[in-house]
């Protein structure tokens, strides 16, 4: 199952959930584009960990390794969202942290 960013900006089509796992690149959209993609994976993020959450508390609920796998889908879009976002920031306002 994958998922599909609920409403594309005007004259972009919809991102797959698969397509950004495995390397889709989101540079050259717009911030409005990545920010409806990143609107769709917090939707989709809530739904699995609701989905999550039912299962570990309720017997009636098994988890499933089908509730467990779209998590771990879910977080490596976010991941791939992330790899666009921070070569979004310009350099004056990023952030650098020393090895401990």
């Amino acid at each position: 199952m994958t998922a599909k960013s609920d409403s594309p900006a005007k004259g972009h089509e919809s991102i797959d959930t698969e397509d950004l796992v495995h390397g889709t690149p989101l540079e050259g959209e717009s911030d409005e584009f990545v920010a409806l993609v990143l609107e769709g994976q917090k939707q989709e993020a809530i739904t699995a960990a609701d989905t999550l959450t039912r299962a570990l508390l309720n017997d009636d609920k098994p988890l499933t390794d089908d509730d467990v796998a779209r998590l771990a889908e879910i977080g490596n879009a976010f991941r791939a969202i992330y790899s666009e976002l921070v070569h979004r920031v310009p350099e004056e306002h990023r952030v650098r942290y020393k090895d401990s």
